[in-house]
C-alpha cells in the first residue's frame, strides 16, 4: 500500500471522538448500552460500563428522558429505551 493512503477502517466514516462533541459522544454511550441491555440498566451498571461520574451521568441522562428517548423506572431508577426513541426508529 503506498505511504499516504490510509488503511480502511469503520472509524473513518464514523470516528468514536469527534473533536468538540465529547458529551454528545457519552449520551450515545449511555444510549447504546441501554438499548444493548437485554433488560432495565440501573445506576451500578451504568457507572460501571461507562465510567461517568454520578453528576455528569444525571446531566447526560436528563435530555434523552424529557424527550421520552429514554424510560425511568421510578420505582428502581433503572432505564430501558423510552417509546419516542421506537418512534424514530
Amino acid at each position: 500500500m503506498p505511504e499516504n493512503e490510509l488503511e480502511w477502517s469503520p472509524e473513518l466514516i464514523h470516528p468514536k471522538n469527534v473533536a468538540g462533541t465529547a458529551l454528545l459522544g457519552k449520551a450515545c454511550d449511555i444510549l447504546e448500552l441501554i438499548g444493548r441491555s437485554p433488560g432495565l440498566l440501573d445506576q451500578v451498571h451504568l457507572a460501571e460500563q461507562t465510567g461517568i461520574p454520578r453528576a455528569t451521568r444525571y446531566r447526560i441522562l436528563a435530555a434523552p428522558i424529557s424527550r421520552g428517548l429514554i424510560r425511568a423506572d421510578p420505582r428502581t431508577q433503572a432505564y430501558t429505551l423510552g417509546f419516542n426513541f421506537l418512534d424514530l426508529a
